[in-house]
């Protein structure tokens, strides 16, 4: 045990050694214009990178809300045995949201059992842009939709 602590120490001191080092060198390159204007130039670049990262986040999250979710693919089935419910965690084919809740919550007629969740936003997006101008209700829509994908896997 105190061999361990012995060598941790000196680990320490090495470490910090080498971090004073490290130091002196990085203050003599914050000395160069050059350095300089690609510290600043890196420091801004974080700052717009942290900006668009949250507007980013802001619209997913609104077009989320807004998305009246035409059909859900199942992710996972979840049984409580004991109480005798079952929750599905689903992701919107339209908009990429997840949700887990009781499986009453999820329009039966809506839901694809596939659990083939890569690229259904694109499969929903090319059929949804055929019955764009056809009458259709987003709810139909969602319908159709799910009865050829069920349709697929059998």
């Amino acid at each position: 045990m105190i061999d361990e602590i012995k060598k941790s120490k000196e680990l320490l001191a090495s470490l910090n050694e080498s971090r004073e080092d490290l130091k002196h060198i990085q203050d003599e390159l914050l000395e160069d214009p050059k350095v300089q204007e690609y510290v600043a130039a890196s420091n801004l670049l974080c700052e717009v990178d942290a900006k668009i990262k949250k507007l980013n986040q802001g619209i997913i999250e609104r077009v989320q809300e807004n998305c009246q979710h035409p059909a859900w693919v199942l992710l996972n089935k979840d049984e409580d045995h004991y109480e005798g419910r079952v929750y599905f965690t689903c992701r919107c084919v339209a908009c990429g949201k997840e949700q887990t809740d009781n499986a009453r919550f999820f329009p039966a007629d809506r839901v694809i059992f596939s659990g083939l969740s890569m690229g259904m936003n694109a499969k929903w997006n090319e059929f949804s842009e055929k019955y764009l101008d056809d009458g259709f209700s987003i709810e139909e829509k969602g319908k159709a939709f799910t009865k050829i994908y069920n349709l697929k896997r059998h």
